[in-house]
């Protein structure tokens, strides 16, 4: 008999006693060790479902309820290894010739410890309320986790087909939600609706009459005094979002949520929405198709914006039925940034009356926008990443925003955006598509219809005019200017106040190039195909009698490395005019490089 859930190791681990050398030889001694742990786990299993009420199935414990069963399983296997098996002794004392009660020895079978791990597990219950013994030993029931194998586990049925009420996974959740709120909004009937299967209408009314309406300070002392009902579900009817971090509010948008007790004091942070009886504020929302992570506890620790006075619990993860994902309540908060916006949701956009959620809105193509967590180990703070417009039209999608990434703004008609991780203080005009920040990229802007290009990490205070695109900014490239329809260009790590004008384009700066621009006090359009190679500061090309234009390019500019004037204020000056020889026989002979103009 093989064990399920300890084994060997494990007991080596938390006891110090490797069994295999501790253990006497028997009929199989490959196996020894084995049929010791099996035989323990089959006894508690047995010891569990003869003198409690147990409510979960062995096949569909959560993570938490797996771990401290182990720990009851092999403080058990360590209680037998040393006093022997209890439960087949005949209680005679040799030394006393007396026999031992029954019911004493019954008493002692279970150690304590391994009591206390399976009560904090869920596992132990006396007594149960509204509620029948498990007697579903055969059926494996889903534990709601997603991304678990047990997701596709089923739920125990009745005889017609229909899941037992209490007993559900993810997905029947789902389903039942989804059926719930059309018939919540009248629907005759369920079946073949939006091509899908529901489930029956008498299980859809079952499954809410199960669904335990509390209050969250109700639910909050029911965890508190060790009450909850393990595996049932409690929908919380007076959720709001609350804030107490600076420049942010809530909206005060209401709606329910559903969370299931894994124990009688832990409620799973796995949770369900649910339109709030009355409201209309969602009124054309999908609630059911929304994922939530919600803590009941105020914990500021964790949250910075949690409202330890006022708040009824923290939602640190929502996912909308537009594959919208925030870790915070991003129907509800709202966020200030002086001279950008004020009170603006993360996906907003201006009504007539007002900033409104365009995440709500069916029209407003908001969709599929990720915005990571910010904060430490073990501790979230808001983000202030906002797609904001002041028009009436939105049409964001497809952007990204890494871990600890904050302050940064998109405009409206913004897709396809990646702002790395550690990003912040970034904005991006109108009609800004397909860019890429890399880590820790900072206060960069991009006015407006700047698309395809790419900042390596850690560049900083980079200008990108109108029509900027196909750029490349390499890693710490910091302070460049470029200016409206330039393209092609690359610059390389660590180039810095550099200046490059209108329609500049196919130009290489190599590594540590700074202080270069073309056309000082007012830039040259139109230059091209210009190659600076790494290493040169502080030069100047300008034009006197040249002038350039889309048919009079600038254009295969060669400046070799170790050519560079004294500082900013004291550059190079090279004239495009003043060409060939001159300066093919000054700066040759003093630098042994080349210039071509």
């Amino acid at each position: 008999m093989k064990p399920r859930f300890i084994d060997a190791n494990m007991f080596l681990d938390y006891t110090g006693i490797d069994l295999s050398a501790e253990l006497k030889n028997n009929d199989n001694p490959s196996a020894k060790v084995e049929s010791f742990l099996g035989r323990v786990e089959l006894r508690v299993m047995s010891w569990v479902d003869k003198n409690t009420f147990r409510v979960r199935d062995w096949n569909s414990l959560t993570n938490y309820q797996i771990r401290m069963f182990r720990y009851a399983l092999l403080e058990q296997a360590a209680y037998m290894y040393r006093n022997g098996d209890i439960a087949q002794d005949s209680g005679y004392d040799q030394e006393r010739g007396v026999v031992a009660d029954k019911r004493a020895l019954q008493e002692i079978v279970v150690c304590q410890p391994c009591i206390d791990f399976l009560i904090q597990a869920g596992l132990f219950n006396s007594t149960i309320k509204n509620r029948r013994r498990f007697m579903y030993e055969n059926v494996m029931i889903g534990d709601g986790l997603p991304g678990s194998a047990s997701d596709s586990m089923i739920a125990p049925v009745r005889p017609g087909g229909d899941p037992i009420p209490g007993y559900y996974t993810k997905e029947q959740i789902d389903r039942m939600l989804e059926a719930y709120e059309l018939l919540s909004n009248k629907v005759t009937t369920l079946s073949g609706a939006n091509n899908i299967t529901y489930p029956t209408t008498e299980a859809v009314k079952d499954f809410a009459e199960h669904l335990i309406a509390v209050t969250y300070s109700d639910l909050k002392n029911l965890r508190d005094t060790s009450q909850l009902m393990p595996g049932r579900y409690y929908r919380i009817t007076d959720y709001t979002c609350t804030t107490t971090t600076t420049n942010t509010s809530s909206a005060g948008n209401v709606f329910d949520i559903i969370v299931r007790a894994d124990a009688v004091n832990i409620l799973n942070e796995q949770a369900w929405a649910i339109h709030h009886e009355g409201d209309t504020y969602f009124a054309n929302c999908n609630l059911a198709a929304w994922e939530l992570k919600y803590c009941l506890d105020n914990d500021k620790d964790r949250f910075g914006w949690a409202d330890a006075t006022n708040g009824k619990g923290v939602i640190y993860y929502m996912k909308d039925e537009f594959f919208n994902e925030c870790p915070y309540d991003f129907k509800n908060i709202l966020f200030t940034k002086s001279e950008q916006y004020t009170n603006a949701y993360t996906f907003n956009y201006r009504g007539s009356d007002g900033n409104k959620d365009a995440s709500i809105w069916k029209n407003s193509n908001c969709f599929a926008n990720i915005i990571k967590r910010r904060g430490s180990i073990g501790h979230w703070e808001l983000n202030f990443n906002v797609i904001y417009t002041n028009t009436s039209g939105f049409s964001s999608f497809c952007n990204f925003f890494g871990r600890r990434s904050y302050d940064n703004t998109l405009s409206s008609e913004c897709s396809f955006n990646i702002i790395s991780e550690e990003c912040n203080n970034n904005f991006l005009g109108t009609y800004c598509t397909n860019n890429f920040f890399g880590a820790a990229c900072r206060t960069n802007t991009f006015t407006s219809f700047c698309s395809y290009n790419t900042l390596g990490a850690n560049c900083s205070f980079n200008l990108f005019d109108t029509e900027t695109n196909n750029n490349v900014l390499e890693y710490g490239a910091n302070n460049n200017t470029i200016a409206r329809n330039s393209r092609y260009n690359v610059l390389g790590k660590y180039c810095s106040f550099n200046s490059l004008g209108r329609f500049s384009r196919h130009n290489i700066f190599g590594n540590n190039c700074s202080y270069i621009s073309f056309g000082n006090p007012t830039l040259i359009q139109y230059v091209r195909y210009v190659k600076i190679d790494s290493g040169c500061s502080y030069i100047n090309i300008y034009s006197d009698d040249i002038s350039a234009s889309s048919s009079n390019y600038l254009q295969n500019i060669h400046i070799c490395l170790g050519v560079s004037g004294s500082s900013s204020t004291n550059p190079l000056n090279i004239s495009v005019a003043d060409r060939n020889l001159e300066y093919e026989t000054t700066y040759k002979s003093n630098n042994s490089v080349e210039i071509i103009l």
